[in-house]
């Protein structure tokens, strides 16, 4: 199922990799989101995504995310 939200806290580590939280538009805690290659899809504050969660140890995180218009 995909959801939507709005990415907050970007941080670039490196060249290479990125990694922000996305606030849902349904509400509800942030999500964590990574990018590992930051050239071919960069995270921005405030960019609108779709995206689909994965079930993780401690807390869900958003796989497969794309920037919406």
């Amino acid at each position: 199922m995909a959801y939507t939200g709005t990415v907050i806290n970007v941080k670039n580590l490196v060249a290479m990799s990125c990694f922000g939280r996305i606030k849902p538009d349904e509400g509800g805690r942030s999500i964590f989101v990574s990018a590992v290659n930051c050239d071919e899809f960069k995270l921005e504050n405030g960019m609108h995504v779709s995206y689909d969660l994965q079930k993780g140890v401690r807390s869900n995180f958003a796989i497969n995310v794309e920037a919406t218009s």
